[in-house]
């Protein structure tokens, strides 16, 4: 038999923009870092943002290649092939990530154009796009589909900015919740469970199920 599945706490969106701030505080944080630990550090900073904006799950992120991407640099905008064998339905998907205003005038930012051009070091249509420092196509041993820098990416996670995190009572956020806050964020815009579903890769039965408050929140408006 399955056993039940721990429910993990659910966050609001005041607690996620607090999480963002301490997020952008931990990885600006640079004194005595070496270039590897910066490198690092951003990816943990625009891992979470990117789920944020686009609901892949951790799996999907860290099996995404060059390859995999259309990028418009123009609109500021990418579509992202999802493949079959980094994804929990073990289906092909497009789903896209665009640009999102960080603050009140400030011009808006496409997080994943942001760490290809400023942070990513191997860039090959081969090459993950969340790679490890030294090797952009080497695999994990614990998920052969994705890339190695899963497991690097997770130290840094839970030595560092989880750290941070828990200083603010904060602890129990992880990089699942970003995927909650995105399928969140498109029902209360797009009311239409099925075109969420569809981009997250997911059931609308699912999405109705976990997102019970927001489907009641919606249909009290």
């Amino acid at each position: 038999f399955k056993t039940p599945e721990p429910k993990r706490e659910r966050v609001t969106f005041e607690q996620y923009n607090q999480v963002v701030r301490i997020l952008l505080s931990w990885a600006s944080r640079k004194h005595g870092d070496s270039e590897k630990d910066s490198y690092y550090k951003e990816m943990v900073r625009h891992g979470f943002l990117v789920i944020s904006n686009c609901g892949l799950r951790s799996g999907e992120l860290f099996g995404l290649k060059y390859k995999d991407l259309t990028i418009d640099s123009e609109k500021n905008f990418v579509t992202i092939r999802v493949r079959s064998e980094t994804s929990k339905k073990a289906k092909d998907r497009n789903t896209t990530i665009s640009a999102r205003s960080v603050d009140e005038g400030s011009p808006p930012v496409n997080y994943l154009i942001r760490w290809i051009k400023e942070h990513a070091i191997h860039k090959n249509p081969d090459d993950f796009v969340f790679a490890l420092y030294e090797d952009g196509q080497r695999c994990s041993k614990t998920y052969p589909a994705h890339s190695a820098a899963r497991e690097r990416f997770y130290q840094y996670y839970k030595d560092g900015f989880r750290k941070s995190l828990a200083k603010a009572n904060l602890e129990f956020f992880d990089l699942y919740h970003c995927r909650h806050i995105y399928i969140s964020y498109r029902l209360l815009d797009e009311k239409n469970p099925y075109m969420v579903a569809k981009a997250v890769g997911t059931s609308v039965g699912q999405i109705e199920k976990t997102y019970d408050q927001i489907q009641a929140e919606l249909a009290s408006r």
